[in-house]
């Protein structure tokens, strides 16, 4: 037998948002079903019905929507190393904390991390191979700069990916070499797919309950609807992953922007995974002209202060 009664609550003695420049504050709202069934003055309300709460003052916003978000990289990166302040503030620090993950881990993983930024480490240069290897030289190490644009590995990775001297530049990518051509394990833009490529995917299912774990990280933070600006076809199809996030607890709205590359090879535009009333809907396609700013690999003219002809990628 199916439930049809109606759930109400009333929210008084609040600042609500109204997003009504004419009135841009009300002090009491009705919630029916989920949904802002009424707003306005507390003095209005001729009855209330259901629960009551009162918001002793505090102010209430809609729900924010993160327009450029990449939630599955975020869901990872919360289980590596952040390699940020205040736990980062120097390649040495990078180093102890690599050490300890490694040692907490086991043998058998890569040590992860994100978020370094050579122009606010200490050293004032960029990790490189040499730095992981003194950290880990037994396992794959791998870590992201802040603008996601350029990893850096150690030199198991750079074995395990094949990457030598002799490797040839990738198109739209740089392998950073030293003044003896060697590798110094700085992969930027494309150069990074070298490494990912060999790296270990998780399954569907996987990735779909971490995206459940951040949905209720994201909820504390106000954001109810999120996008992912890298939406991709395979090893895992990114439509399917999320509906099955929703199974496992994905509370937000979510707009997928797939990758120019893969929809080329698998079109996947279809109307029932374009519409709008799908919690989870495909809402355009993700396309890349440059790179990083930060980074130096985006396209510029002038050069970059300080980098020669370095004009980036175009």
């Amino acid at each position: 037998m199916t439930n049809n009664k109606k759930t109400e609550c009333t929210y008084i003695n609040g600042k609500i948002f109204t997003a009504n420049s004419d009135k841009p504050h009300a002090t009491a709202m009705i919630v029916r079903d989920g949904k802002v069934a009424w707003m306005g003055s507390q003095a209005d309300l001729e009855k209330i019905e259901g629960e009551c709460v009162d918001l002793q003052g505090l102010s209430v916003l809609p729900g924010l929507i993160d327009a450029h978000l990449h939630p599955l990289y975020l869901a990872n990166a919360s289980k590596q190393i952040a390699c940020t302040p205040p736990l980062i503030h120097s390649i040495e620090d990078l180093i102890k904390e690599i050490r300890s993950l490694r040692g907490a881990q086991g043998e058998d993983k890569w040590v992860e991390g994100w978020g370094y930024d050579e122009g606010k480490l200490l050293e004032r240069r960029s990790p490189t191979r040499w730095d992981l290897d003194q950290a880990a030289a037994d396992v794959p190490v791998i870590i992201t700069r802040t603008c996601a644009h350029i990893v850096v590995v150690n030199s198991k990775v750079l074995e395990l990916a094949g990457i030598t001297r002799d490797t040839p530049e990738v198109p739209g990518g740089q392998i950073d070499r030293d003044e003896d051509g060697e590798p110094t394990g700085i992969l930027r833009e494309n150069a990074k797919d070298l490494v990912t490529r060999i790296m270990p995917v998780k399954t569907l299912e996987e990735n779909a309950e971490i995206l459940a774990e951040l949905s209720n990280v994201l909820l504390s933070h106000g954001i109810t609807a999120i996008t992912d600006a890298m939406g991709r076809t395979e090893p895992t199809d990114y439509l399917e992953m999320y509906n099955d996030a929703v199974k496992k607890g994905l509370k937000q709205r979510t707009v997928l922007y797939y990758i120019w590359e893969d929809l080329k090879k698998k079109p996947i535009l279809e109307n029932e995974k374009t519409s709008l009333e799908n919690q989870i809907h495909i809402g355009g396609v993700k396309l890349f002209s440059d790179g990083s700013v930060s980074g130096q690999t985006a396209w510029v003219n002038p050069p970059f202060l300080g980098e020669g002809e370095n004009m980036g990628s175009k």
